[in-house]
């Protein structure tokens, strides 16, 4: 579960930024609030801004973090930082911080880089607020070396664990990778749960941006009938046209034909090699079946047009295909494990522009949906659906605007709850008409004389 994201000299933030998902002074919607220890973490969040506010950067962030962390480092990612510094000769470092439960604990995680080096690092187990932050790792790069401060405890009863962490930082650790995942890679004892947690949270993030798809939507399929029957379902109550998903099996002679052997006999090896199915698109999965190397294909089924006369996935409008995408999304939202969400380790979903091809009644209807579940995970979404801005679906500590400085450039975000607004009152013409900022300034456009 995300508690909260700091970022600064990145895309449009400046100066450290945060975005929490911590609760107001609210009573209602209860079903939307995880309680670990002495804090209410939000279960859903929505950011409302103009076009160029840098409402989608917010999600850019933790995209860049989970990045970074799945590449071990940034050889492979460039950093955009804030554009006012790019010329000057003293860089300010990149800034991500994130403060999370995972494994049933609080954690703060963070880095900093300048160029392509991480110049700082650091792991602590959060006091949230009531006590000190407790030392995991703290990583400082000091030009020529790089200095590592732990823990003692952590390592002072294990000597094994000492000269594997201290090959690790000192031979091993390079100035562009991170020591979080190096030490994942070292196995220190010592170390393993605490590293493995935070691991474990980046896998949990979802990020899925308007031209995205979840790769593993077919697998899903494949593997869960309950999630085969939910997804039928679920394209059947919401008047789509569809009767039923199909998932067909092409052996692989017949799929990549004689121009692509090569390819096929490649794609066999790594299959057999890795043990693992394949996905090659959102609707086409190559996997070992029976002892053979198969491609697993989805086509769709319109009421009307019988199970003879399928459809690709590629026929579909945008819209279907968006509803498609959110399957997996709907699916662990609402039945994810209940051992997991206890503990603050199910699935973050993070979504761009969530409302994307879909009609405003389709995407309110199934927001409508989610926030009387009792929902095992996060959701947070950009808009610009007004029809969204329902206080009998959200609370005004779940609903958040960009705003960008005139001046300078740089985003900064706010909740609705440092407003005084009453259960009964329309946020969404408040927020049309001006009231709580976050919306495109357009001058006299009436007057203009168009060339």
């Amino acid at each position: 579960m995300l508690i909260r994201l700091r970022v600064s000299n990145f895309l449009s933030f400046d100066k450290p930024e945060e975005f929490n998902m911590l609760t107001g002074e609210y009573r209602r919607l209860k079903n939307h609030v995880f309680t670990y220890k002495n804090i209410n973490v939000l279960k859903f969040a929505s950011v409302y801004g103009a076009n160029g506010s840098g409402k989608s950067n917010l999600i850019f962030s933790l995209s860049a973090m989970k990045k970074i962390v799945a590449e071990r480092g940034i050889d492979k990612y460039l950093i955009n930082s804030f554009k006012i510094h790019d010329f000057e000769k003293t860089l300010p470092p990149t800034q991500f911080e994130i403060e999370f439960i995972s494994d049933n604990k609080a954690y703060i995680y963070g880095f900093e880089i300048v160029k392509h080096k991480v110049k700082g690092e650091w792991l602590y187990h959060s006091g949230l607020g009531e006590r000190k932050d407790n030392l995991i790792f703290k990583r400082t790069d000091r030009g020529k070396t790089i200095e590592v401060e732990v823990n003692d405890s952590l390592l002072s009863s294990n000597k094994s664990d000492q000269v594997i962490f201290n090959h690790y930082t000192k031979k091993v650790l390079k100035s562009n990778h991170l020591l979080l995942t190096t030490l994942l890679e070292g196995e220190v004892k010592s170390f393993k749960k605490d590293i493995e947690a935070v691991w474990n949270w980046f896998n949990l993030l979802n990020i899925i941006l308007p031209s995205g798809a979840p790769k593993w939507l077919l697998y899903d399929l494949v593997r869960d009938k309950e999630f085969e029957k939910f997804s039928n379902s679920i394209l059947n109550k919401i008047d789509t046209g569809i009767k039923k998903l199909h998932i067909k099996t092409i052996p692989f002679d017949m799929f990549f034909g004689e121009d692509d052997k090569k390819e096929a006999l490649s794609l066999e090896q790594d299959l057999f090699e890795l043990e693992d199915p394949i996905p090659l698109d959102i609707d086409l999965l190559a996997i070992i079946e029976d002892g053979e190397a198969v491609i697993k294909r989805l086509y769709i089924e319109h009421i009307g047009f019988g199970d003879e006369n399928l459809f690709t996935f590629q026929d579909e409008s945008d819209g279907t295909k968006r509803v498609i995408e959110y399957l997996v999304m709907l699916y662990s939202l609402i039945f994810g494990n209940n051992d997991a969400a206890k503990s603050g380790d199910n699935d973050l979903f993070v979504i761009d522009e969530i409302e994307r091809s879909i009609h405003p009644c389709l995407i309110k209807a199934l927001l409508e949906k989610l926030s009387k579940e009792n929902i095992k995970g996060q959701m947070i979404f950009s808009t610009h659906e007004s029809n969204l801005l329902d206080l009998n679906i959200f609370r005004p500590d779940e609903i958040w605007f960009s705003e960008k400085n005139p001046e300078n450039g740089t985003s900064v975000y706010y909740p609705l709850s440092e407003f005084e607004v009453r259960t009964d009152f329309n946020v969404s013409n408040g927020y049309l008409n001006g009231r709580f900022g976050a919306i495109p300034f357009l001058g006299n456009l009436s007057k203009e004389h168009w060339v």
